[in-house]
């Protein structure tokens, strides 16, 4: 099984440009993700792959294979949606088994694979249940099901979890995650969500305005944004002019573990805010007017002077973003 390509694609509506001019190569058995504030053109590219909307320009190969002047059911391609579009009035075999009757799949084949792929999601002896005596997890485990079931040479999520709350949550991308590995799977996630994102995938990319603005692992990207959105969107706060701190003038990123406070710190600031977050007490501390975030065991008090130091193997500087 190959992976994919994406060849200077973009995406129009009118005069308004929602995908532009994105490159990317995506390995075989990848588990790759996209993520971008609402807006960004992540599930229009999704769906630009799929076949559901006309590329103004570019390319893509699934597997080995330009697909771009394909119809949709000629793309081996699975799309899963947010809502999971199980067919309510159809057991959960049935749903499976789906794509497969549509594609001719003798009936045997079909209980085969179905048997196999419920065995896979962990959902031994559910062929026969109603689709709405499922849980939550469980109908999005068979909604991925029947996204697999046809072998598809590329499968895309788009916001799978976007309805599912949080403890639930937690649980199901570990499970997506690790069944999408089993089957060997290449995979595109698409969240708005960082955290989803980070469980989920082996590399990530960042989008803004219809353009790709940062492509890495996950571990990379945290590390290195390279751009003031970039951090912004990976949650990172501690983002100031680097000439407060000794380093080259411009916007440059503080990582908080590069960040040791004691009194006799060589950079002066003043605690503005002291808060519990997370099993640590979180505090901005005001840097004559540059904001970096402290991690503590203890609350500091607000109003206090405190002095910083800064490991200069956790600055990084940034680019301001052109869009």
């Amino acid at each position: 099984m190959m992976g994919a390509t994406l060849s200077h694609v973009s995406v129009s509506y009118g005069s308004e440009t929602a995908v532009d001019d994105v490159t990317l190569d995506i390995t075989s058995g990848e588990r790759f993700a996209i993520m971008g504030p609402s807006g960004a053109g992540k599930s229009t590219l999704l769906r630009a792959i799929a076949g559901l909307e006309p590329l103004a320009s570019g390319s893509i190969s699934v597997a080995g294979r330009v697909i771009s002047d394909l119809p949709t059911h000629q793309r081996s391609v699975g799309l899963m949606f947010q809502d999971y579009a199980l067919f309510p009035h159809m057991t959960v075999g049935h749903n499976v088994a789906y794509g497969l009757r549509m594609a001719g799949v003798p009936p045997a084949d079909r209980t085969r694979i179905v048997g196999e792929l419920l065995h896979t999601i962990d959902l031994d002896g559910y062929a026969d249940r109603p689709v709405a005596t499922l849980s939550g997890g469980e109908r999005q485990r068979v909604a991925l099901a029947r996204t697999l079931a046809p072998q598809p040479s590329l499968v895309m999520l788009d916001e799978p979890l976007g309805s599912v709350d949080q403890l639930l949550k937690d649980d199901l991308i570990i499970q997506m995650r690790d069944i999408l590995g089993i089957v060997g799977a290449t995979s595109i996630y698409v969240t708005h969500d960082r955290t989803e994102a980070e469980s989920f995938a082996d590399r990530i990319a960042i989008m803004r305005s219809g353009l790709l603005v940062r492509v890495g692992t996950p571990a990379d990207v945290w590390d290195d944004p390279r751009t003031v959105f970039v951090a912004r969107f990976m949650g990172h706060r501690s983002i100031v002019d680097g000439g407060r701190i000794g380093a080259e003038p411009g916007p440059t990123l503080i990582h908080t573990d590069a960040i040791t406070i004691g009194h006799d710190g060589s950079i002066p600031g003043v605690v503005r805010s002291s808060s519990f977050r997370d099993g640590a007490y979180r505090s901005d501390i005001d840097l004559a007017g540059g904001i970096v975030e402290v991690s503590t065991r203890h609350a500091l008090e607000v109003g206090s002077p405190i002095g910083l130091s800064i490991d200069p193997a956790g600055v990084r500087p940034l680019l301001v973003d052109e869009v």
